[in-house]
């Protein structure tokens, strides 16, 4: 290595308009080709690595930003030369009314995303044309049954007597069947169920039903952690929030027992918060699509099969022309009209619970038990940032908090329970 290094400095020590030479057109070609509009620059050779690399750490961030600024919302990224690399990446309401809905059977996963979450398999995440209709009409059908209803109510508040209020009780103190003895509905033994019509047997049957576990889990547990998690740092940096939700909880529940599904119904204000906490935090950040045949998105690009198409859900709820200038705030009145009710937005504009055909099954089914936990929790116990906590997301397909939320539960001296 010595050798190589002495060996370098001697030629240019004897062709110094060698270095001199080269030095001029790396500066050439930056003032040549470096954009003064904000965006990423698809240099020659290595296309967008560089501005990858320096934002590596920051993505959701760098990509809201630039797509602030970029004509219509949206930008192409290219990677190195003789890479497959080709992204447009879009924050456009027009553009995801387009791709997840008008022109929807354009816009499969594609193989590529399966490929690189290949360990969900072939479940309703990854899943295209039959198997996923196959899956979402299933989980409709159940998602729809008053049995799996009640048997999620009795499960959720089961969890929180038994598991999530006495844990916050030691923090603070340190600083299957429903009950008429019916069987709950069970996804899981109706795809079972089902195998007939699946056409599967042996192995492939055990394959689509480890699959189909697998997204459910992930479906109904990590985004719902999530968005909890976010919407609880939020309380604590708007008091003002807080207490307004705790007064209707008062207000609006009784003091006793659990509150029923009509009577979470009624919590209009918490509804509003909880939406505006998923606008700013979506649990699902960014969504992939690959075009099947060639098409034009409103905001001008062009799409190809070989170009893939990256929708910013972060990035939507952060935009000015969309949410107004006021856009970065915590604000969850913006979801309520002058009369007090809900303001129900586009899901378009509104995508934390994706859009078209794709729109989660469980959504109402997510507000509920998020409303919940918010209901078990909030009234009893103050929940303040530890000193010294970073706060950031973390890049995964799920936006969870890097490094988690660290936090000090403190018992409210008004609770009565």
């Amino acid at each position: 290595m010595e050798q190589v290094s002495w060996w370098v400095r001697g030629f240019l020590g004897k062709y110094p308009e060698i270095m001199v030479s080269f030095a001029c057109f790396l500066f050439l070609l930056f003032f040549r080709y470096r954009r003064r509009d904000g965006l990423p620059t698809n240099w020659p050779v290595v296309g967008s690595v560089p501005a990858i690399s320096v934002n590596a750490g920051r993505v959701h961030e760098w990509l809201t930003e630039f797509l602030r600024v970029a004509p219509g919302m949206s930008h192409v990224a290219r990677g190195p030369w003789g890479s497959p690399v080709d992204v447009l990446i879009t924050a456009n309401p027009a553009d995801v009314a387009h791709v997840f809905t008008t022109n929807f059977g354009n816009y499969p996963k594609g193989e590529d995303f399966a490929a690189v979450f290949d360990v969900l398999g072939n479940g309703i995440f990854n899943a295209d044309g039959d198997s996923w209709a196959f899956q979402r009409r299933k989980a409709h059908a159940l998602l729809s049954d008053a049995r799996f209803r009640a048997a999620v109510a009795a499960s959720t508040a089961r969890k929180l007597d038994e598991g999530l209020v006495p844990l916050l009780d030691g923090v603070a103190a340190n600083a299957d069947t429903n009950a008429d003895g019916s069987d709950a509905a069970d996804l899981l033994s109706l795809y079972m169920a089902c195998q007939d019509e699946l056409g599967k047997d042996g192995n492939e049957l055990d394959r689509f039903l480890r699959d189909t576990t697998l997204n459910l889990m992930i479906a109904g547990r990590d985004t719902t952690s999530s968005a909890l998690t976010w919407f609880f740092w939020l309380l604590t940096n708007h008091p003002d929030v807080e207490a307004k939700i705790l007064a209707e909880l008062r207000e609006t529940l009784s003091s006793g027992g659990h509150p029923s599904a009509a009577d979470l119904k009624r919590l209009v204000y918490l509804h509003a918060a909880l939406s505006e906490s998923l606008r700013l935090y979506p649990p699902v950040p960014f969504e992939h699509k690959a075009g099947a045949r060639p098409d034009t998105l409103p905001s001008g690009p062009a799409v190809w099969p070989t170009r893939r198409v990256i929708v910013s859900f972060y990035s939507m709820g952060r935009m000015e022309s969309v949410w107004g200038k006021d856009c970065l705030e915590f604000r969850p009145e913006r979801w309520l009209t002058a009369a007090g009710r809900l303001r129900h937005e586009p899901s378009y504009k509104f995508v934390a619970f994706n859009v078209g055909p794709r729109t989660c099954l469980g959504k109402d089914l997510a507000f509920t038990q998020m409303k919940a936990v918010v209901a078990a929790v909030l009234p009893r116990f103050r929940v303040e940032v530890a000193p010294g906590a970073v706060v950031k997301p973390k890049l995964s397909i799920i936006l969870h908090m890097k490094d988690g939320l660290k936090v000090r539960v403190y018992k409210r001296q008004d609770d009565a329970r």
